[in-house]
């Protein structure tokens, strides 16, 4: 995924102290209004106005900062994006590490959790994939998010001695992702929901006889 964060908040990647410029923080705040409309009315409500009643900036701010409704569309969602290394990184996850059945389960569990436990990241991300689907320019940004997080585990699995390792990492992330999707019309499911589903499909480890 494109970094757009490289200091400070960030949605996906985490918190840096690093100083930001007072037009930085600002521009921040109106991204961070944006995503704020995308989450309670869908990207069709995003307008310059509206963003900066949200944001609470003027008209003329968030003009100044994003001219056009789609550049502000597209530079919300590459902030709430971030870095697909970082936010790996922030799950205590590293693609030189080797997985273990055990290990595996806990990692994409630990994602799991942290999604369920911010259902606006989780909306967002299925109002980015639906808009994606008319801006080709957004699908690409999402799919190589996507991809770079298939990437990274994929290497994991292949030092891990997993066979198929590529179809198995686009397999889990999958499962991830149709999971978070169903919580949004089932708020009573839970992370031991998606470890009991995960637990009858992930493979047996390949140090472990059969």
């Amino acid at each position: 995924m494109i970094c757009e964060k490289c200091s400070n908040t960030d949605p996906k990647a985490g918190t840096s102290t690093m100083q930001i410029s007072a037009g930085e923080k600002t521009r921040r705040q109106i991204l961070e209004g944006a995503l704020a409309v995308i989450d309670k009315e869908g990207v069709d409500a995003v307008t310059h106005r509206r963003v900066g009643i949200e944001a609470e900036q003027s008209h003329g701010v968030v003009s100044y900062h994003f001219p056009t409704r789609d550049a502000l569309i597209q530079k919300a969602f590459e902030f709430h994006l971030g870095s697909a290394e970082n936010y790996m990184s922030a799950l205590g996850w590293r693609s030189d590490q080797r997985l273990t059945r055990a290990h595996l389960s806990k990692l994409l569990t630990r994602l799991v959790a942290r999604e369920l436990a911010d259902a606006r990241s989780i909306k967002i991300d299925l109002e980015l994939s639906l808009y994606g689907a008319r801006k080709p320019a957004l699908a690409e940004l999402f799919d190589n998010w996507v991809r770079i997080g298939c990437e990274n585990l994929s290497l994991a699995l292949h030092h891990s001695g997993y066979d198929h390792p590529d179809e198995l990492a686009r397999s889990l992330i999958n499962l991830v992702r149709g999971f978070l999707l169903e919580y949004l019309t089932n708020k009573t499911l839970t992370k031991f929901d998606f470890q009991a589903r995960l637990e009858l499909l992930l493979p047996a480890s390949p140090d472990v006889e059969m």
